[in-house]
């Protein structure tokens, strides 16, 4: 009697996958093509959240036929179902198959549909809803692929940049601030109009006008406004920045100029 080895020495093979009922019989995946002609798919349209699952599928029927109705289709659907498990904390809808008797009817929905979505979705239970046919395999994962395509092209939205002040930073030569610019010129009017303060009424300016006048604009904070705009005799009575404040300032009389010999002879004559 011959003895049998038991232990088996060749390599395990991997486990084949079942072929399925498409690969296996061709009727089989005529029927699918032909269910799949007959075949809408609702996007968007609201689940509801009832516990059994037969209260759900006859909201599902009353919301399909409420479309249908609209669509102006007269074929009752053979098979309403949702694809995917029920999960009650799902945000989004799963999508509604809806199988029609005949390929003809679909067109018919698919025609209406696109001549009655803009007043579908302005009812607020529609807003989202979206139809479209039954997709093969190949044309589903050629639709994945077009909107990964679309969502990276799609540019991240930037901040704008904002620049924070410098303490230390450097004015370029040829850059003026306006604000300084505009101090700037108040002080050259200040300098060429008549002194407003009395030698000795503040202590801390010099007695030199235009040093005293100097002394005053860099006291002054930045930022406060100044109110002589030309040197025209208009203006000599215009508020001017003070230590305090704005203070009005005098009028001044205008000096006569004397006349010359010339003038004096002829209003002499």
């Amino acid at each position: 009697m011959k003895r049998t080895n038991t232990t088996n020495d060749t390599p395990p093979q991997p486990k084949r996958s079942m072929p399925s009922a498409l690969d296996q019989d061709p009727i089989t995946a005529a029927l699918a093509e032909q269910e799949r002609q007959r075949t809408l798919v609702f996007i968007g349209l609201p689940e509801s959240n009832a516990i059994r699952p037969s209260e759900r599928v006859q909201e599902d029927r009353e919301a399909t036929a409420k479309i249908l109705d609209h669509l102006e289709v007269d074929a009752e659907p053979t098979a309403v179902f949702r694809l995917g498990r029920f999960d009650p904390q799902r945000t989004t809808p799963r999508p509604l198959k809806v199988v029609m008797p005949t390929s003809t009817h679909q067109h018919m929905a698919l025609g209406g549909w696109k001549r009655e979505r803009a007043r579908l979705r302005s009812q607020q239970i529609m807003a989202r809803l979206f139809i479209r046919p039954a997709l093969t395999k190949e044309q589903l994962k050629k639709e994945y692929e077009e909107r990964v395509r679309k969502r990276q092209q799609i540019p991240a939205p930037v901040a704008p940049a904002v620049q924070l002040p410098q303490a230390n930073a450097a004015t370029p030569a040829n850059e003026v601030e306006p604000e300084q610019n505009k101090f700037f010129i108040c002080f050259l009017l200040y300098a060429l109009a008549e002194p407003p303060y009395k030698p000795g009424e503040n202590e801390w300016f010099s007695n030199d006008p235009l040093t005293r006048y100097y002394q005053k604009w860099m006291a002054e904070p930045p930022g406060k406004p100044c109110n002589v705009i030309t040197t025209n005799n208009n203006n000599r009575g215009a508020p001017v920045p003070t230590k305090d404040g704005p203070q009005p300032q005098k009028m001044m009389k205008l000096k006569k100029k004397p006349k010359t010999e010339v003038e004096e002879k002829k209003a002499g004559q």
